[in-house]
């Protein structure tokens, strides 16, 4: 019994000291297994980590010129652009149109002729003098309907307000406002509200007059006094005459710079003088960058045209008296377009012409000389209201 006892404590007892031994004598049985090639891969991370590389300084200060550099030459090519991009890019003086745009605008016409007689007339002379003016404001919308594959468009012209006023000899016979309400049958009041189509070229020309059968046929309506000036109002060469008046460059084959130029011609008839072919040179003045985009500015001088066509030179001759006469002429304009939008925002022209004769006299009289003036202007403003 007590051999039994004993021989249990002495075999507890060196079990004890196998578990000691195997816990504290060299590696675990894990790390044990581990190849030395990778010990040491393990070793050499845990040291990178945590005794880092020694720093270059001077690495670290080029490399902080770099950064600095490549920061600011963005803002440098950027400001070089915005400074450069008016001038590099030129204007594209072209029309642009978008099916569904819609602006209002305001044109105002105005045309005047007078005679005057200078010198000294006999006190029962026939001779006497005489004037007439016109003047027309009219306020319409102008809707596009349809573009095509070059750019034009088809545009609804919507009359919206009118305003027309004749005065002769001083005298005011005819002084229409479609704002003021009046009882009596006038044309000019019945085409207000009424529309007609233009076929428009991005050049700005009129290119055909289309559904204004209408509109022509109402004009007639009403008192003969306004029915006649309501029909001039309306007919195809007023149509084109006030929709295309101004011709911009060609589109899409050139870009106008500061300086440059381009032509176009118009015609004028005044009446017992004949008519009159101009030639208008439009200069691009200025380019201006704002913050709603850029606008070009122009300015127009025209002079006579040595290129009279046979029909011009067909009414001077049936009638047109200005080859009996000297005269002087000047011709004028302004242009502010919108280059963002693709369109006028304000246009002015002005045309001013003299005509001097003075009549065969007896040269023994002591009398001063009769002389035969005849002034005439026109004149012609547009502007995009909205």
């Amino acid at each position: 019994m007590f051999f039994q006892k004993e021989t249990r404590i002495f075999l507890i007892v060196c079990f004890v000291l196998l578990l000691f031994m195997s816990g504290c004598g060299g590696e675990s049985p894990a790390r044990a297994r581990q190849p030395e090639a990778v010990r040491q891969e393990t070793e050499e991370e845990v040291k990178a980590y945590v005794e880092p590389e020694t720093v270059d300084e001077k690495a670290v200060e080029e490399a902080k010129e770099t950064v600095l550099e490549e920061a600011e030459a963005p803002l440098v090519v950027q400001e070089r652009q915005e400074l450069e991009r008016p001038a590099a890019e030129g204007a594209n003086l072209a029309l642009k149109f978008e099916v569904g745009d819609e602006a209002t605008y305001r044109v105002i016409t105005q045309s005047s002729q007078e005679v005057k007689w200078e010198g000294d007339l006999p006190s029962k002379s026939q001779f006497k003098g005489g004037s007439n003016e016109t003047e027309t404001e009219l306020t319409f919308t102008q809707r596009i309907e349809d573009v095509d594959s070059s750019g034009g468009a088809v545009a609804r012209i919507t009359i919206d307000k009118l305003k027309f006023r004749a005065i002769k000899n001083k005298r005011v016979f005819m002084d229409f406002d479609s704002a003021k309400k009046s009882k009596a049958i006038n044309a000019l009041g019945n085409i207000v509200g009424e529309s007609y189509k233009v076929a428009l070229s991005t050049r700005g020309e009129v290119l055909k007059v289309l559904d204004a059968m209408r509109i022509q046929d109402i004009a007639k309506r009403g008192f003969i006094s306004t029915a006649k000036f309501a029909s001039e109002f309306v007919n195809n060469s007023s149509i084109k005459e006030r929709h295309g008046h101004l011709k911009f460059p060609s589109a899409g084959k050139f870009k106008l710079e500061k300086g440059k130029q381009w032509t176009d011609s118009g015609s004028f008839d005044f009446g017992m003088m004949g008519s009159e072919l101009y030639e208008r040179v439009y200069t691009l003045d200025e380019i201006k960058e704002e913050a709603g985009g850029r606008t070009a500015i122009a300015s127009m001088e025209a002079i006579p045209s040595v290129k009279t066509s046979t029909e011009l030179s067909n009414q001077k001759r049936n009638g047109g008296l200005s080859e009996m006469f000297d005269n002087k002429a000047t011709y004028q304009g302004e242009l502010v377009f919108d280059l963002e939008a693709g369109g006028i925002s304000h246009y002015t022209e002005d045309l001013s012409v003299q005509w001097f004769m003075i009549m065969p006299s007896d040269k023994t009289s002591s009398k001063e000389p009769v002389v035969l003036q005849m002034d005439a202007s026109r004149k012609y403003d547009l502007e995009r209201l909205e």
